[in-house]
């Protein structure tokens, strides 16, 4: 927030007021502050710190502390409809960098964020605001700057997200500042929405399960808000690639059926990727006849047809669905059939990659998965080296996840040269 731990302190204390849960000195609250790395506060504390960082109050009770905290900054969208139109929250706490790799707003929490979500975007009208004049040709402007399939398809993932997140920085600031009518508003949630949706699958490949999730929790509400069935249909889907990812079919079947009540005439790229992730979903629960026939729904709906809905569902093409093919044979326990259609794009058979694209690190991931399920170390090894040249300044996420799969094989040569090339001092 940019507060000190005296501002904080003090915000803190008069916000615990204000609400009406009583007088709380600084000193109480700075207190609070230091002993809630071991302790957790008080209720009311742990009450008045949802509402600094305007986190729901179910989502406490679900979560219950510290979880909840994974959801605070000072800009966590607000649900207040009635309110005007606020910038999603995105990842700046300490709380973002833990690399715990699992989601925390699932099951019931998960339940009532998606309940949350379709009764707003049923009700929801966006809102007029005051403020600074803002010029008629600047959404213009920022819609012109919208990433499209080109960017997808050729940026490494560090890039594509460095792109994103300075549009998405821009983006919100205008939503903060600025005066606009309601369809602006509508303009600018829905650009919102696609950005942080393409920062959190950015960071869901590289393996940063708690940057991800912040991203697409912002994208749902941005997209809800602005009251648009058809791009708060393609957010919760998005989200379902999370949870997916981190082994929770269940979640994402929950999300993917919630994005389909609300779209029931999806596109063919919008259909594409819903069953693409219930394939995935289906395996994870060991259902194949389900998933292949889900898979094959998929490849009913492949297109050329150009999509301008989202820059996500503007690259739903073979490549998703080659790396869903071989995900679904992965959890199905096949690594050999998943290898057939992960090398299809890490091999270069489709041309139209550059071969830093996330498609390719997303690919070569998977591939990794597959080697190791093979107990082909060395391979598994090269495709590491692979991805690191493909991406020079390697986040720490994905370093994380190599040392988690290497783990058991540490005296292996082969092993020790990656963890030498990959380990920074700071890992």
């Amino acid at each position: 927030m940019g507060l000190s731990t005296n501002g904080y302190a003090k915000l803190l204390a008069d916000t615990h007021r204000a609400l009406g849960h009583g007088p709380l000195s600084s000193g109480q609250a700075r207190a609070a502050i230091r002993e809630s790395s071991t302790d957790a506060p008080g209720h009311t504390i742990q009450l008045t710190i949802a509402h600094i960082h305007r986190i729901p109050p179910h989502l406490l009770s679900a979560l219950g502390w510290p979880d909840f905290l994974r959801l605070a900054t000072a800009e966590t969208t607000s649900w207040d409809t009635d309110a005007p139109a606020r910038p999603p929250g995105f990842p700046s706490s300490p709380a973002d960098r833990s690399p715990e790799p699992r989601p925390t707003v699932t099951g019931q929490a998960l339940a009532a964020f998606i309940r949350r979500a379709l009764a707003t975007v049923a009700s929801s009208r966006p809102r007029a605001q005051s403020g600074a004049p803002l010029h008629p040709g600047t959404v213009a402007m920022l819609e012109s700057r919208a990433i499209g399939p080109d960017e997808v398809r050729q940026l490494a993932p560090t890039a594509l997200l460095a792109f994103a997140t300075t549009d998405l920085r821009l983006l919100t600031a205008t939503l903060a500042d600025s005066a606009y009518d309601t369809g602006t508003s509508s303009r600018l949630l829905h650009l919102t929405a696609d950005l942080a949706g393409l920062c959190g699958v950015v960071h869901s490949t590289l393996g940063d399960t708690a940057q991800a999730e912040r991203y697409l929790l912002a994208a749902v509400q941005a997209s809800s808000t602005a009251g648009g069935p058809v791009h708060a249909a393609v957010s919760l889907c998005v989200l379902a690639i999370q949870h997916n990812n981190n082994g929770a079919p269940l979640d994402a079947l929950t999300l993917i059926e919630a994005a389909r009540s609300i779209n029931p005439n999806a596109t063919q790229q919008a259909a594409l990727l819903l069953h693409t992730q219930e394939a995935r979903a289906r395996a994870g629960m060991l259902d194949s006849t389900a998933s292949f026939r889900a898979l094959d729904r998929a490849f009913d709906n492949l297109t050329e047809a150009p999509c301008e809905d989202s820059p996500i569902l503007s690259v739903a093409d073979e490549c998703p669905l080659s790396i869903t093919a071989g995900t679904v044979w992965l959890r199905l326990g096949k690594p050999r059939q998943a290898l057939k259609h992960l090398e299809r794009l890490s091999d270069g058979a489709l041309s139209h990659l550059n071969p830093s694209s996330i498609f390719i690190t997303r690919a070569l991931v998977y591939t990794t998965d597959a080697y190791m399920a093979l107990n082909d170390i060395d391979s598994a090894v090269h495709i590491a080296h692979r991805i690191a040249d493909l991406n020079p300044h390697m986040p720490a996420s994905l370093i994380r996840r190599f040392h988690k799969q290497f783990r058991h094989h540490w005296s292996a040569p082969a092993v020790r040269n990656l963890f030498e090339r990959l380990t920074p001092a700071s890992v």
